[in-house]
């Protein structure tokens, strides 16, 4: 279901967005990732980037890339390409006579890579300190995505409640799903106007 304009610079936004199916590009990115293993580093990136320029609104391209670089320390090379992307996405949602959408839901596979970008950027952002920013693309991806399949409430909270990524990634790296769900019941009470939008997607807070 796509966005509808009415009338020079209006956009009627639909209820629930979702993407193409990018057919094109995702089957041949599921099989190099499957090969991956059998690849050099050098013809492995160079897939991703023929991927990429083969249809630049398929996200997950770069996000594979982005680890890459990152997994080979060009940190520079790997922000750029991130904000590449991110600018990509931007443009489809806050162009002119664009707005982003108020639902794109988890569950429709061809809105995945759109979110998993979202999530990507913000947890950067985070990384390098630009928290007021990373509040905003968390707080629209669980504005978008109300079910929150990602578990953006959790990174929500952690922000509103001081912590660094590295604190929130050293707790969620105990994987003691029970205590993190216990810790999300408790904090979430002094921030409740930030998770509301949980109960349209089926919580009970």
């Amino acid at each position: 279901m796509v966005r509808k304009k009415t009338g020079k610079n209006q956009t009627k936004v639909s209820e629930e967005f979702v993407d193409e199916t990018h057919d094109a590009v995702s089957v041949g990115f599921y099989e190099l990732i499957e090969q991956q293993g059998t690849m050099s580093d050098q013809d492995y990136e160079r897939a991703l980037k023929k991927l990429i320029l083969k249809d630049p609104h398929y996200f997950d391209p770069y996000l594979a890339l982005t680890e890459f670089y990152l997994g080979n320390e060009q940190d520079l090379a790997a922000d750029q390409l991130l904000d590449r992307a991110y600018g990509i996405l931007l443009e489809k949602f806050t162009g002119e006579g664009e707005a982003w959408p108020h639902r794109m839901q988890w569950g429709w596979l061809e809105n995945r890579h759109i979110l998993r970008l979202m999530a990507q950027k913000a947890e950067i952002l985070w990384m390098k300190e630009e928290r007021t920013i990373a509040l905003d693309v968390y707080r629209r991806i669980l504005k978008m995505n109300p079910g929150d399949n990602q578990g953006i409430r959790m990174n929500i909270l952690a922000l509103r409640s001081g912590m660094s990524f590295a604190e929130f990634m050293e707790m969620c790296e105990k994987e003691d799903w029970q205590a993190l769900d216990e810790w999300f019941a408790r904090g979430q009470k002094k921030f409740s106007h930030e998770f509301e939008i949980l109960k349209e997607g089926g919580f009970g807070l």
